[in-house]
């Protein structure tokens, strides 16, 4: 797991998160249409322990055969 700058979070993650997410707004439509399966995660505001985020990274990995993911704090 690599903490990224804002600048890094600009040119790296947007991106990629804009492929899914076309917005911020969790109640409208935040999702592309191109997207046809999807999960949902929550934001969450406080720090999250490893064995947390291994437990979600595991769960990604062997549920969903994701090979990484991000995690945000709002």
């Amino acid at each position: 797991m690599r903490i990224l700058t804002e600048a890094d979070f600009r040119s790296e993650a947007e991106p990629v998160l804009r492929q899914v997410f076309v917005n911020d707004d969790a109640f409208g439509q935040p999702f592309s249409p191109n997207i046809v399966a999807r999960t949902i995660t929550y934001p969450h505001s406080e720090y999250i322990e490893p064995p947390l985020i291994d437990a979600i990274i595991s769960a990604a990995t062997n549920l969903l055969g994701d090979i990484g993911c991000y995690i945000y704090d709002l």
